[in-house]
């Protein structure tokens, strides 16, 4: 019986924690730095709570049923339910649509052909790229050219390594390095068949995690950000006084995203 109990309290911890979680984030109060920090992970630590009603039967305890259908409700509406692709019932907008994808390849990444179909079934019109290292972009000027014929990539050996894909014409295109350390800015003109976008990938840096030392052993204290606020103003100031239609795309932390 100790053993159900236990299963039980630690569903509604864990669907406490999640649902605390949704509430500051939507709330948009100040996030300490170790919300920060969790943050980009919360999807996958999070993750579970889509198969904790699987349990139900076994664990048949209505405080469990309770706290799994929280959770699970709560990730799908968080997390899933923004991913999915959403259509205006009765649009009747006749205007031309782009259909853009940014994604974080990661540098270490070796698998060119589940990198390749998995931008053949999304079917953007513009691809932002990140954290392209070599292979991936002889095997995606390779694979992609019939699909993309217009291609700006720029591989890396770390996290600098930068591309745009397009089925239109990219033109006056510039690789901006920024700060000493920075990931690069890459820019391009879109010709569309009736306008004209700036399109602008970025990719900027990740906080730095801060330690102290307490009883003798490291512990977290806090997050270094200045490397990632002389990015975003340096991000800024190539925008400041635009009066074009700028497209930003940045890098997501290792996921796919369109729009």
């Amino acid at each position: 019986m100790w053993t159900i109990a236990l299963i039980v309290a630690a569903a509604c911890l864990y669907a406490g924690a999640l649902a605390a979680y949704v509430v500051w984030v939507r709330a948009r109060w100040p996030r300490p730095w170790w919300l920060k920090a969790v943050a980009p992970l919360a999807m996958w630590l999070f993750g579970p709570s889509v198969v904790l009603p699987l349990a139900g039967p076994l664990v048949n305890r209505p405080l469990y049923w309770v706290a799994a259908a929280v959770a699970c409700a709560l990730y799908l509406g968080h997390f899933a339910l923004p991913m999915c692709r959403h259509r205006r019932a009765g649009s009747t907008r006749s205007e031309p649509v782009v259909r853009v994808m940014t994604a974080n390849l990661y540098k270490r990444n070796a698998r060119h052909a589940e990198i390749i179909q998995s931008i053949l079934s999304e079917d953007p019109d513009i691809v932002a790229l990140q954290e392209l290292n070599h292979g991936q972009a002889r095997a995606l000027a390779a694979g992609l050219s019939a699909h993309y014929p217009f291609q700006m990539l720029h591989p890396g050996t770390d996290a600098e390594g930068m591309g745009l894909l397009s089925r239109y014409p990219l033109a006056e295109s510039e690789l901006d390095p920024g700060s000493l350390g920075a990931n690069p800015l890459l820019l391009a003109r879109v010709r569309l068949p009736e306008d004209e976008l700036t399109v602008i990938n970025v990719h900027p840096r990740i906080p730095r995690l801060e330690t102290a030392r307490v009883m003798g052993m490291l512990i977290p204290s806090g997050l270094d950000t200045r490397e990632r606020e002389a990015d975003a103003r340096h991000i800024a100031s190539r925008l400041n006084g635009s009066t074009e239609a700028v497209l930003l795309l940045r890098n997501c932390g290792g996921v796919w995203h369109r729009c």
